[in-house]
């Protein structure tokens, strides 16, 4: 049975042929590669034992977006690891002059300025010290105890409640431009900024927060008696209950990508 893995999010699947559709991310089949078995086919034997013949020069290529090696006169058509096309191919040769840098997804660049080797030094390090995940548990954590004391306030006609879901809501918007910002540099440097269903919804999910945070936070600043006691809380009530229901969404679909790789 042959097994085929998303070059999206890393998911395997076993099957005759790959499946219309990832379950993990939502990428179509043709984001599917064929994990090959370490030993060459019969096709890749003849064609070295061809170029053996004729004595072709043995060249490397590296794939410059998941780093797969390539050993033949020309690159492939297409990696077989991570699906990009052969453009995506640079042939190894000796080691970059000093006046050089490699960049982990696009390859060697010349003479990159201070400012984009800067840039690239600390969007590695966000993505290895896993930014995104410490700091979107700070909105996922606060928003439902914003909702939570707001919903008791209405019952209790509580003041204080009322003010301590308020803060708690400025809080929640503080947080969502770190949690956009790494979730996007996650998204380039991680999953080569692929557009697919998976991520189209984190997207909107994070969006959807971030504005009814903001629309939530100007609200009763403008009108500080809007959740008691005021004739539109029902509206004001509303955009807390979408905005914990968009963070429920966009947690469920992160932890799809997360525990259920491979």
């Amino acid at each position: 049975m042959k097994k085929w893995k998303c070059t999206v999010c890393g998911y395997i699947h076993t099957g005759i042929e790959p499946p219309e559709k990832c379950p993990v991310c939502g990428a179509d089949r043709s984001k599917f590669v064929e994990i090959i078995e370490e030993k060459a086919s019969a096709q890749e034997e003849k064609v070295a034992a061809i170029e053996d013949q004729d004595g072709a020069q043995e060249r490397k290529w590296r794939c410059t977006v998941c780093g797969y090696i390539h050993t033949g006169v020309e690159p492939p058509e297409k990696c077989p690891v991570c699906g990009a096309d052969r453009s995506k191919f640079v042939e190894i040769t000796e080691a970059p002059e000093a006046s050089e840098s490699t960049d982990p997804i696009s390859g060697p660049t010349a003479k990159p300025t201070r400012k984009q080797v800067f840039y690239d030094r600390i969007a590695e390090q966000l993505v290895r010290s896993h930014a995104h995940p410490i700091s979107v548990h700070i909105p996922n954590g606060v928003a439902p105890v914003a909702v939570l004391f707001l919903f008791m306030a209405v019952v209790f006609d509580s003041p204080a409640l009322e003010l301590a879901a308020f803060y708690n809501m400025i809080v929640v918007l503080v947080a969502m431009p770190v949690v956009l910002f790494t979730g996007y540099n996650d998204w380039k440097k991680r999953f080569g900024g692929n557009i697919t269903s998976l991520f189209l919804g984190k997207m909107a999910c994070g969006a959807v927060v971030t504005l009814m945070a903001l629309v939530a936070v100007i609200w009763r600043t403008v009108n500080p008696d809007i959740a008691l006691g005021s004739s539109g809380n029902l509206g004001y009530l509303a955009a807390h209950a979408v905005l914990l229901g968009a963070g429920a969404i966009a947690g469920y679909l992160g932890g799809k990508l997360v525990f259920n790789q491979s």
